[in-house]
């Protein structure tokens, strides 16, 4: 069995951008997918995070998803990399 590394892990606070603005929100899935492309001897890992969208009375509504590399572990390195 695989052992992956990832950037941030349940829990954590992920910084990624939605309409335009910052957004903290607590990780509550992470979704790894390595896949081997035919004829192709590398695996190419693709890497999700997933987060619970409230509405307004604070209960669950849906799930909004980001790939690793939309995300970032501060706000600080979120604006940076724009």
């Amino acid at each position: 069995m695989k052992t992956y590394t990832t950037k941030l892990a349940i829990g954590d606070t992920a910084w990624f951008m939605q309409d335009n603005k910052a957004v903290g929100m607590a990780v509550a899935r992470v979704d790894i997918q390595d896949l081997v492309p035919p004829y192709q001897q590398k695996s190419s890992v693709s890497v999700q995070y997933g987060f619970h969208v409230k509405n307004a009375k604070g209960d669950f509504e849906r799930w909004h998803h980001e790939y690793e590399h939309q995300v970032f572990a501060t706000k600080e390195e979120l604006l940076a990399s724009l």
